[in-house]
């Protein structure tokens, strides 16, 4: 298939395939499709499926691999290939995966978790994000907060410290105008990055209640409180607090502004740190998005990714095998502290490296979470209102012109919304 690329450089004991040594059974394929957003990841990626197929020799392990920006729009056609192209699929939890799910594209792993006691490795909540209607379909895998990488050098630098709330970020944002260097960076060409701002003024404005109703398009873009949280967000375009090149960059290329000093600090998902070079990483801090109303509760956008298995995958056997691996606490806590993410079963050891610890204690501080604004949303409403944001970040004057669009598509996108 056009877009997938074969990866059969597994190294394991006697570097051959499985079933390949004279007089044994050719071992049974089991394709693996991952989406890898770099070297590292997919080094740590390889790691995983070279333990399974040490663990499982009977399964011979085909990884697949797809680049991010082709991943979210191909998976949905390849789910209604039969059979489909791979038996094991990374994707997303919250409504992204429940899509999938209504059109009968997933494969159920209640079972499973049943026999192996999923119950006991997973919070309920967890589990609840990769379900719909009670029934288990996604493995968690990894999660990740979203919040502010900065240099911890710089920071001492620069006379300055992490906020903790609204009015210190923004005093924060003019100190290190004064001293000229560029606040924040943004890769405002990738679109969900900037989603990713309008979650964080949104919630913590409003509440996850409020957030989670919008989402699911209860509440009219026009409301006045949606209009508080982009009033809020105009506070920092108007600042000037962005750099003016922002625009022009997607987030990989936004980060190395970080690492040589050039912008302050980004807001970015944890598996941002892969991106930035080795000889800095012990100089990386981490802080969450400071609190705007200080009668909100500790809330915290923290995405899910799962495995998945779709319903007309070739292999189920040789799925639920490597599902069940990658269940096991320790195979997820090497996998996420090499990635820059957090293991979500609750036996996982946890993290070492100083700014993932405080992003782990950011999240068990937390009193609720969210997925992501195109995870929580409707897929179809999601890709046009994310560019609706990028043109807000463009243009800020043209808030009332963003909201009639946003409310315009909630109106065509959410079946009974009025």
């Amino acid at each position: 298939m056009t877009g997938l690329r074969r990866r059969e450089h597994l190294a394991w004991a006697g570097g051959a395939w499985a079933g390949s040594a004279q007089g044994q059974a050719p071992a049974v394929p089991l394709r693996v499709l991952w989406l890898v957003t770099g070297g590292e990841h997919r080094d740590a990626v390889m790691r995983v499926l070279n333990g399974f197929q040490a663990a499982y020799p009977s399964w011979a392990v085909q990884p697949l691999e797809m680049d991010q920006a082709d991943y979210k729009a191909r998976v949905p056609q390849m789910l209604l290939t039969r059979p489909a192209p791979a038996d094991v699929m990374f994707w997303f939890a919250g409504e992204r995966l429940r899509e999938f799910v209504r059109q009968g594209q997933l494969e159920p792993l209640g079972a499973l978790a049943r026999a192996d006691g999923w119950a006991r490795g997973f919070q309920p909540a967890v589990l609840a994000e990769a379900s719909e209607q009670g029934e288990l379909y996604g493995l968690p895998l990894s999660t990740y907060l979203w919040g502010f990488f900065y240099r911890r050098s710089a920071f001492a630098q620069w006379g300055v410290t992490p906020p903790r709330s609204w009015p210190e970020f923004l005093a924060l944002c003019r100190r290190l105008q004064a001293l000229g260097v560029a606040p924040l960076m943004l890769g405002a060409k990738d679109s969900w990055a900037v989603a990713g701002w309008f979650d964080q003024f949104n919630l913590r404005l409003h509440g996850r209640e409020f957030h989670g109703a919008l989402m699911r398009g209860a509440i009219p873009y026009t409301d006045p409180r949606v209009r508080a949280s982009f009033l809020a967000w105009r506070q920092l375009l108007e600042l000037g607090a962005f750099h003016p090149r922002c625009a022009e960059l997607d987030w990989r290329q936004a980060v190395p502004y970080v690492s040589r000093k050039l912008g302050a600090m980004m807001l970015m998902g944890g598996f941002a740190a892969g991106q930035f070079p080795r000889a800095i990483r012990d100089d990386l801090g981490w802080f969450p998005f400071p609190a705007l109303d200080p009668k909100q509760p500790p809330l915290e956008e923290a995405p899910l990714d799962v495995l998945v298995m779709p319903k007309h995958a070739s292999n189920k056997a040789g799925a639920r095998a490597l599902l069940r691996h990658v269940a096991q606490a320790e195979v997820q806590g090497a996998f996420n502290e090499s990635t820059g993410m957090l293991a979500p079963h609750l036996q996982a050891p946890a993290p070492t490296v100083d700014w993932m610890r405080d992003s782990a204690q950011a999240l068990q501080q937390a009193r609720g979470i969210t997925q992501f604004f195109d995870r929580d949303a409707p897929s179809a409403f999601s890709g046009p209102a994310m560019v609706a944001l990028q043109r807000f970040v463009a243009q800020p004057q043209s808030l009332d012109r963003v909201l009639a669009q946003l409310d315009s598509l909630r109106l065509r996108h959410y079946p009974g919304a009025g």
